[in-house]
């Protein structure tokens, strides 16, 4: 992982992840922990642009309730794959649960049948945006 200045959605740098072979698919990337309110529906935006990306597993970000001993889902994004070397906006709604006070929000790999689960090519991430509606 590293900040590239090279290639942007917005603002004057991204967060680059370079895959080069195998890797355990469901381990984290990146997580991150953000405050929020209970029993508040949240919507979270950000941008992914994917060059020469392969792999049975895609990239996905997962929010999971930071509150919860057992981490309940709260949801999941779609892979994060662009086509034809563009940014694509993806956007993923939930609602807090009566406890919650904290999410996770998680980068890593879908589930891969295939062992070992080979990843390579590059994932670009840029102006994430989190507000409640």
């Amino acid at each position: 992982m590293s900040i590239d200045e090279g290639a942007h959605q917005s603002g004057a740098r991204s967060l680059r992840v370079d895959f080069h072979g195998d890797s355990n698919p469901q381990s984290p990337l990146l997580t991150q922990i953000i405050l929020v309110k209970p029993l508040t529906h949240y919507h979270l935006g950000l941008g992914a642009l994917t060059k020469d990306f392969v792999s049975a597993a895609e990239p996905v970000i997962t929010l999971t309730d930071a509150s919860d001993p057992k981490s309940a889902v709260l949801a999941q994004s779609t892979p994060l794959r662009s086509d034809a070397n563009v940014w694509r906006d993806f956007t993923i709604d939930f609602t807090t649960n009566a406890n919650t006070q904290a999410i996770t929000i998680t980068l890593a790999r879908q589930a891969c049948t295939n062992n070992p689960c080979p990843a390579v090519g590059t994932l670009w991430l840029d102006t994430f945006l989190i507000e409640s509606r």
